[in-house]
């Protein structure tokens, strides 16, 4: 007999494959009618535009709108989140200052500009 712990976790984890499995569903069916030759690239595009535009806000609209509030503007989630971002920031002007300082010193400044 599985302990309390297993059950949890496998009830958890059918919980998650089915709010994501039919979204790797439709992936996967996508990609084998793709390589099949069922849509066109001209096909592909207007999907995209659907899935961009309409699809994905509505699917995160849906989620959600079945959230409270707290959960969605969890304080720790957005600080981590505003951390990282920040830190990645940091990270992307910092290599560009060093590429950029390699550059002078190591080329005497003399690169071409584009």
């Amino acid at each position: 007999m599985p302990s309390h712990s297993v059950t949890v976790a496998m009830n958890s984890t059918l919980h998650i494959l089915g709010i994501t499995g039919p979204i790797y569903l439709a992936i996967a069916l996508g990609y084998v009618f793709t390589r099949q030759g069922v849509f066109s690239k001209a096909d592909m595009q207007v999907f995209g535009k659907f899935t961009l535009n309409l699809a994905l806000p509505a699917l995160l609209f849906n989620a959600l709108s079945q959230r409270r509030i707290g959960e969605i503007l969890n304080g720790h989630y957005l600080l981590a989140y505003a951390l990282g971002s920040l830190l990645v920031a940091l990270g992307v002007v910092s290599v560009y200052c060093v590429a950029g300082w390699l550059e002078r010193v190591c080329c005497g400044g003399s690169a071409d500009r584009r």
